[in-house]
């Protein structure tokens, strides 16, 4: 999940102009493309590891086959 000028930057659907401005951003200001990309990595790995995955769906499996 991308939260907007936390995790990545959001941009409305089929705005090109937004989304050239949103990349020439990140491509002035590296410090904050960094901060982005750091919270993303930790994020996924966090919510999106193949242990969290297993576990969640070994519990989908118990509960359904209860």
């Amino acid at each position: 999940i991308i939260k907007n000028d936390y995790n990545g930057v959001l941009v409305n659907q089929k705005d090109s102009e937004e989304l050239s401005e949103a990349i020439i951003l990140l491509l002035k200001d590296k410090k904050k493309a960094l901060q982005l990309s750091a919270r993303a990595v930790k994020f996924v790995s966090k919510n999106y590891s193949l242990d969290k995955i297993t576990s969640n769906f070994i519990q989908l499996y118990d509960i359904s086959s209860k």
